[in-house]
């Protein structure tokens, strides 16, 4: 049951990405997420599109949740953190350890 569910969500992910409006800075997934090859800049890419993409098909804490994760790998990739940007990245761990254990023990 749970299998078939799952790949029913992958499916709708996948026309989701597909139907991700074409902006000039923003990479089109014209076959989902199913190449076979992937690079740094393609999953970079990806992650610009996949929050709008799961929003509506996974529960609300997991959009969250990965919000919280996505917006913590871009804030450790500075090149400078500073005291303030520190405090951010703590935050947004936090909130992202709460989702996450909300929606493992839901």
């Amino acid at each position: 049951m749970y299998r078939n569910k799952a790949k029913v969500t992958l499916a709708e992910l996948d026309r989701h990405i597909v139907a991700a409006p074409l902006f000039s800075s923003l990479r089109h997934f014209s076959e989902g997420q199913g190449f076979k090859q992937w690079t740094g800049d393609d999953s970079k890419a990806l992650m610009k599109v996949f929050l709008p993409a799961i929003t509506g098909l996974v529960p609300n804490g997991m959009v969250r949740a990965v919000a919280a994760f996505l917006e913590f790998c871009y804030l450790i990739c500075c090149s400078e953190i500073s005291e303030d940007a520190l405090k951010w990245i703590e935050k947004v761990l936090i909130t992202f350890q709460k989702e996450l254990l909300a929606i493992m023990f839901f």
